[in-house]
């Protein structure tokens, strides 16, 4: 193959002569409609990755699971921590000797 740009066989030479030969048209603005084919394919979703694409439904989903969980869960949390009615928070010791939390922790001393 040759590779020589500057003979003027070379085919990249042949097209730049014949481009500088061509007739220079005075319109030079867009075709009519351009802008909107032009957005209509911004807007296309084809090559969009599937996280992008749901995204936004998953964290709408997320929300109403979160939602329909403390709906359902509320009479347990109304009653009280536990289950136990009638008691402050802060008389609860939140780290009792059976919480699998504490024992993970007393695991590391």
């Amino acid at each position: 193959m040759n590779h020589d740009i500057t003979n003027p066989r070379h085919p990249w030479a042949r097209l730049t002569q014949a481009a500088r030969q061509a007739p220079v048209d005075g319109d030079t603005a867009a075709p009519f409609g351009f802008a909107t084919r032009v957005a209509a394919l911004a807007r296309d979703l084809r090559g969009a990755s599937l996280l992008d694409r749901f995204a936004l439904r998953a964290v709408g989903i997320a929300s109403i699971l979160a939602i329909l969980s403390v709906a359902v869960n509320y009479q347990a949390v109304s009653a009280g921590i536990f289950g136990i009615s009638g008691v402050a928070l802060e008389d609860i010791d939140l780290l009792s000797p059976d919480d699998a939390v504490s024992i993970v922790l007393d695991l590391g001393d």
